[in-house]
């Protein structure tokens, strides 16, 4: 635990008044900045940005040049039920692009009035500001700089202070560290997933075991059927999981559908797809294991790119807390669902590339629709609901 005093001083911009405060940061926090035309894949496109009523009207009356106000004029649409906080959405192009976006990959409102003029999701992202005594600052693994930073060396991922600056208003109302023993169970649940005497499956075994016993909640079938002991089960589950939400979210349908038909599932009757026979078991365990030996050989070190992944996101996410309408041990069933979607699907994906772009590219893409939707909740009802039917074969799966 950090003992910090929390220092506030008031800096004088071009148009405002910013703060500098001391952050709990990740490490690799220091050295993070925008790839802009560099990025592979922008977050200018595909996404559904929203802004708040008052940034809308600061945007529609913002003095500007005249190319510029002529898209303004055309970047929003109203809400079909508009409320303060996010009253209108950006109206992308034909090509799911937003129209303030340029050809070299700059954004023309941040090129003509500067970066104070931007929607505050735009000047945030990746960041997550968190408000406490101790105030903290993450970035989603959904930026694909985030993640290359983080496998940039195999060094286990740490939390220092470091001064940011910062408008007030940027920081959200609603957003908070957790504080006591919910704090205590956030960072030691890291530290046992940083534990590399242990292999990753093991680690997550003992997370769920330290959760059950810090909230009295029993888990059903933990753990062998919870930690995906068996490929059998999460092959299937992984299937129920991509036909299910994959049609709503565009990163889940790219590498999601891409796994499947590696490991022979035909995508094009997910619907009427069924309980896969024991042939199809075998032909899909024999892939995912030749994926596995491939991601091991040209990127031996993967299972420490996980852990600083999966470290990484579970600050991001307030592990086990995620969802305060969610019990920590349901926050732990879809964790154990992310770490087994982002290992599949960047397995299968890999399974005829070597670069760590491509494995960037992977994990930031999975990244994108677990942390930026209510991943957490829906993963949690579909494997409940999936379990019930299913019980008895899964249950009789061998451990292929």
């Amino acid at each position: 635990m950090w003992i910090i005093i929390v220092q506030f001083y008031f800096i004088e911009t071009e148009h405002k008044y910013t703060k500098s405060a001391e952050f709990i940061v990740p490490d690799y926090y220091k050295d993070f900045s925008c790839k802009c035309s560099s990025c592979r894949s922008i977050c200018c496109q595909g996404w559904g940005i929203s802004v708040s009523y008052e940034e809308y009207n600061r945007l529609i009356g913002l003095p500007c040049s005249k190319k510029l106000r002529a898209r303004l004029d055309r970047a929003f649409v109203i809400c079909d039920h508009p409320y303060q906080e996010r009253y209108a959405l950006v109206a992308p192009d034909s090509d799911g692009r937003c129209p303030l976006l340029m050809a070299n990959g700059y954004c023309m409102l941040h090129a003509d009035r500067g970066p104070c003029s931007l929607p505050k999701i735009c000047k945030l992202y990746p960041r997550a500001i968190r408000k406490g005594y101790i105030p903290e600052c993450v970035c989603s693994c959904s930026c694909e700089k985030v993640v290359e930073l983080l496998i940039s060396s195999t060094a286990p991922l740490t939390f220092s202070s470091e001064q940011i600056t910062i408008d007030p208003s940027d920081i959200p109302t609603c957003s908070y560290v957790l504080e006591g023993y919910k704090r205590d169970i956030l960072y030691h649940c890291i530290g046992i997933m940083e534990d590399r005497s242990l292999k990753i499956k093991d680690r997550i075994i003992e997370i769920g075991k330290y959760i059950t016993d810090k909230t009295g909640v029993q888990l059903e079938m933990y753990p062998d059927i919870f930690c995906f002991s068996s490929f059998s089960y999460s092959f299937i589950y992984a299937i129920k999981l991509i036909s299910i939400l994959g049609n709503v979210s565009r990163e889940l349908k790219a590498y999601g559908f891409m796994c499947l038909k590696y490991l022979g599932v035909n995508t094009d009757k997910l619907d009427e797809y069924t309980i896969p026979d024991q042939t199809e078991l075998e032909y899909a365990s024999h892939k995912y294991t030749e994926a596995l030996s491939h991601l091991e050989t040209v990127l031996p070190d993967y299972p420490l790119y996980f852990e600083k992944i999966l470290v990484n996101h579970m600050f991001y996410e307030n592990f086990p807390f995620s969802d305060p309408k969610e019990s920590p041990a349901n926050t732990f069933v879809s964790f154990c669902a992310v770490y087994s979607l982002i290992k599949l699907t960047t397995a299968c994906y890999m399974n005829d590339k070597s670069e760590k772009d491509d494995f960037t590219d992977s994990v930031s893409g999975i990244m994108h629709f677990i942390e930026h939707t209510s991943f957490y909740m829906n993963a949690e009802v579909i494997f409940r609901s999936f379990c019930v039917s299913s019980k008895v074969l899964i249950n009789s799966l061998s451990d292929i």
